[in-house]
């Protein structure tokens, strides 16, 4: 699944997932993820067909439940460098994997 958001880190994945460089027609390059349905519930749903997602560049965003950080990162891809994602995870297992994002 490619779609509008493009990586916030270029050159960087966050589960090995495939990358896809785009030059614009001005030379410059813009680097998108593709998103895996089976690892995050928001790739799922933009897969899905959920036009609206209501996230926004430059939202701030309450993640509960944030487990390993997948969604966190498209999370952050969609807000962009203005924005805030706040995650949070109770089971301390994977708190600190989450953490090492």
């Amino acid at each position: 699944m490619v779609n509008s958001m493009s990586n916030v880190i270029p050159g960087e994945a966050v589960y090995n997932e495939k990358r896809i460089s785009v030059q614009n027609e001005d030379g410059t390059k813009v680097e998108y993820r593709v998103r895996n349905p089976f690892r995050s519930k928001l790739a799922a749903a933009i897969l899905g067909g959920v036009d609206e997602i209501w996230i926004k560049p430059g939202a701030r965003v309450l993640n509960l439940g944030a487990a390993s950080g997948t969604t966190v990162s498209h999370v952050s891809d969609i807000i962009g460098p203005t924005g805030v994602v706040y995650a949070v995870e109770f089971l301390r297992r994977i708190n600190h994997k989450l953490n090492i994002y």
